[in-house]
């Protein structure tokens, strides 16, 4: 867990204060949660357009909202829309790629057993023992880390309990309100051996070009710092994929204004150096100054990820859409081109989300 701010902007904030004199932000799991757990709450300041809320135990896993609130009154606003100030977790886009493809997630209806869970939501589409034979449960949140994944047993359901078997024991059993999901044709996690969906949507951000603009730092009050180390991008940074060395100024007085100065232009210029693998800096002549934030204008893959609650900044949808495509890409290669229409759409719907940054990608002159 870590401090989350939320910026909430109150254009209309006048009008707004004729009704109410508090904003509120709550949070929940799911965009289509109920949204009960109230997180913060600030005054409304006449004119003030911009407030800043607090969520001390915040995270990737989480879904915000906001209303406005009268506390004379007690009268609410209806919630904002959803949105996630912080990265998305791997967790949140494997269980969202696995429902595009038939899986779901749900919530325990009582407790089960270290072999069974039960759910009464399965009786709606269960109607014999064979139903979700083969497919992998994904506990979220359980209390020990290896409980994540299990898989069904043969002839796993039972209709008249809404229970599904494993093949392996769970350490804790799956208890009422318990949220799981379940996944087809791959283990949500890495197993012994084989692919899974973490490793799908892994080598789906490791493929995924987007823009970026890198800030490296500033230069020195002696004025010879002229070297930029690039270490700390090495993973997903490919030198050849930077445009262009920028030399931003900001405002003394508002840092979201700023001048940019090519710093290949009007006796300026800048080179790559490479002394190793990944010891790669930027050497610019002549040196920045102390106000001058060196800019790195590239385009950039997404960091691999390996545990369920690691974080991305890759936008949802494109997330989700590369682990669907790499998740085809490998089931047409293992069962010789049974999956090809699949792969199809979901390439198509990849791209689709890939284009929406398109227009970022023009080099700037």
């Amino acid at each position: 867990m870590s401090t989350v701010n939320v910026d909430v902007q109150v254009e209309n904030i006048n009008e707004v204060m004729d009704t109410y004199n508090k904003v509120r932000l709550y949070r929940d799991t799911d965009p289509a949660g109920s949204f009960t757990t109230l997180i913060d709450t600030e005054d409304l300041v006449a004119d003030q357009v911009d407030y800043t809320l607090t969520d001390p135990a915040g995270g990737g896993g989480y879904v915000y909202r906001h209303l406005f609130y009268n506390s004379s009154t007690l009268v609410s606003s209806s919630l904002s829309d959803a949105y996630f100030p912080t990265g998305r977790t791997a967790e949140a886009i494997i269980i969202e790629a696995s429902r595009r493809t038939g899986g779901f997630r749900s919530t325990c209806s009582a407790d089960g057993t270290t072999l069974t869970l039960v759910d009464d939501h399965l009786a709606e589409n269960g109607l014999d023992e064979d139903y979700l034979d083969g497919s992998w449960i994904y506990r979220i949140s359980p209390a020990a880390e290896g409980d994540w994944q299990r898989r069904t047993a043969h002839n796993p359901f039972d209709p008249s309990a809404s229970s599904l078997t494993i093949v392996r024991a769970w350490a804790n059993l799956p208890a009422a309100d318990d949220e799981y999901a379940i996944f087809n044709m791959l283990p949500p996690l890495p197993g012994a051996g084989g692919y899974s969906w973490l490793d799908a949507l892994s080598d789906g951000l490791a493929e995924t070009l987007v823009p970026d603009i890198l800030d490296i730092g500033t230069g020195n009050a002696s004025g010879n710092k002229d070297r930029f180390s690039l270490d700390a991008f090495a993973g997903y940074l490919q030198v050849k994929a930077v445009r262009k060395v920028w030399l931003r100024t900001y405002n003394e007085d508002d840092a979201t204004i700023y001048v940019d100065t090519d710093a290949s232009k009007n006796q300026r210029w800048w080179k790559f150096n490479q002394n190793g693998l990944d010891d790669v800096h930027v050497w610019l002549d002549p040196p920045p100054l102390l106000s001058e934030h060196v800019i790195i204008d590239c385009s950039r893959k997404f960091p691999r990820l390996y545990r369920p609650d690691d974080i991305t900044l890759c936008p949802f949808d494109l997330a989700v859409a590369v682990c669907v495509k790499k998740v085809y890409e490998h089931m047409n290669a293992v069962t010789g081109g049974k999956y090809q229409a699949q792969l199809a759409l979901a390439t198509a719907t990849a791209n689709r989300e890939r284009g929406f940054t398109a227009p970022l990608l023009a080099v700037r002159q």
